[in-house]
């Protein structure tokens, strides 16, 4: 899991940092066409968002873990 610093405020929320790889390209085949690809969060890293008072135990903090998986697209584009 991701980590998270909490700020100093009566809430104690906080929105945990994550990293994401895209990657993207593409590769012209001639002058009319061209083959593409984007990849976004090739990792499926998570959103965690987190709540916390002063006592609250380190197992009640996710208040929101969110996996939605990668995106993967890929085509040909044309010139006409």
């Amino acid at each position: 899991m991701s980590a998270c610093s909490f700020p100093t405020n009566r809430l104690g929320a906080a929105i945990c940092a994550r990293t994401l790889l895209d990657l993207s390209g593409d590769s012209v085949l001639n002058r009319r066409f061209t083959l593409f690809f984007s990849l976004s969060n090739l990792h499926d890293n998570p959103a965690v968002n987190k709540i916390a008072g002063p006592t609250t135990p380190d197992y009640t903090r996710i208040q929101q873990y969110q996996r939605c998986g990668s995106l993967w697209t890929s085509g040909v584009k044309g010139t006409f």
